[in-house]
């Protein structure tokens, strides 16, 4: 037997039909068990199989779009129809998402390392304590019942994978990398974390729970700009106090509707050559740990009703520049102007009555005065920032 199609042989029962004619031949597809010599490109690799023909010899994926392009050493099944060769898995003997040795293989008698006996390449990333995934019962989510059916999951050989599934028939979609190699489900302290949720909780579905080992306890999330050791104004803080939310835990933790929830070490979005648009029906918070910058190489708008920086009940307005360059100027015109009485006659104050001209402090406000032109060298009013009148 090799990995080539095979006919039956003519049955000696007359299964003729009624016009007697004879039923047409059957012919059967077979697979055989093989194992992975090396792997070549566009998912090509060269396989021999156990039994028949133990050449090695090029084997193309069977399935067009969906493919899973094995390694040196992985047992897979190999066959042969319309002069083509296939090839499909590799197969899981062993259950291990990472590695399942090809049972066929007999290592060679001067095998030292692991990987020489298992018929695997030196550089291969073994590692075979990484767990199966599963579905585990979450009696938030399934009730006290568990699951009637499994989910549908895509594992990599390194603690990533993706999850269709449900927790009582309301869907969700979870993307994970970088698992912690016991865990069997998702949790927060994977590398990076992408779900698409319909029903329950961040903290319902990733929270804090106990695993197969007691002792390891998988902890829930939090925002990561106020997970600090001594958190100083935090946005929970903020938001609380900016719309009078007094249970804000559960405004930001408790959200049970559809959401989509990612979290890794560092987040990066980019839009390479057109806009990025970030909106909400209700409220957008931001928050950072340390600092916030915006930068921008034209222009940042605020667009708002009323704009606070720091705490809104003690805060105050800001100062319009020209208005307040029109009071000030206004001011010194009043200084300047100002005359006393000198033997029954007006006399300027701040100008010398017995020399005729101007009195030092007249001097200095009338350079005063021309500091507060706009086109003055130290033009104190920003012509880079700018604030909205309160008429508008």
């Amino acid at each position: 037997m090799s990995s080539t199609y095979v006919s039956m042989e003519p049955s000696s029962v007359d299964n003729r039909d009624v016009f007697h004619n004879m039923p047409p031949q059957m012919t059967y597809v077979q697979f055989v068990p093989g194992c992975v010599d090396s792997i070549k490109e566009n998912g090509v690799i060269e396989a021999h199989p156990h039994v028949g023909e133990a050449a090695s010899r090029p084997y193309i994926p069977l399935l067009r779009g969906i493919n899973e392009t094995p390694g040196p050493g992985d047992p897979v099944l190999l066959c042969t129809f319309g002069h083509v060769d296939y090839y499909i898995g590799p197969i899981n003997p062993d259950n291990n998402p990472n590695y399942n040795r090809d049972k066929f293989y007999e290592p060679p008698v001067d095998a030292t390392t692991t990987h020489e006996q298992l018929g695997l390449d030196n550089d291969f990333p073994l590692n075979t304590g990484l767990a199966r995934m599963g579905k585990r019962l979450n009696v938030k989510l399934d009730g006290e019942s568990k699951p009637t059916h499994g989910d549908v999951l895509f594992e990599g050989r390194h603690a990533n994978s993706i999850r269709i599934g449900s927790r009582s028939g309301s869907p969700h979609i979870i993307f994970s990398n970088q698992r912690g190699l016991s865990n069997k489900s998702e949790s927060v302290l994977d590398g990076g974390l992408v779900a698409l949720l319909n029903k329950g909780s961040i903290e319902d579905h990733f929270g804090a729970y106990y695993g197969e080992d007691p002792e390891n306890r998988i902890f829930g999330y939090r925002l990561g700009s106020d997970d600090r050791e001594e958190p100083n104004r935090t946005m929970s803080q903020l938001i609380a106090t900016s719309l009078g939310d007094e249970n804000i835990t559960e405004t930001i933790y408790g959200y049970s509707r559809d959401q989509l929830f990612q979290s890794s070490d560092r987040l990066v979005f980019n839009a390479k050559k057109e806009h990025m648009f970030l909106s909400a029906n209700r409220n957008v918070n931001i928050g950072a740990g340390e600092h916030l910058t915006l930068s921008s190489n034209n222009k940042i708008l605020f667009g708002a009703s009323n704009i606070y920086l720091g705490k809104e009940e003690s805060s105050q307005g800001l100062v319009l520049g020209e208005n307040l360059r029109t009071v000030v100027e206004e001011m010194l015109d009043i200084l300047i102007s100002t005359v006393g009485n000198l033997n029954g006659a007006p006399v300027p104050l701040l100008e010398n009555p017995v020399m005729g001209a101007a009195s030092p402090i007249g001097i200095k406000l009338n350079e005063l005065k021309g500091k507060l032109k706009k086109d003055a060298p130290l033009d104190f009013v920003s012509t880079k920032h700018f604030l909205e009148h309160n008429t508008e």
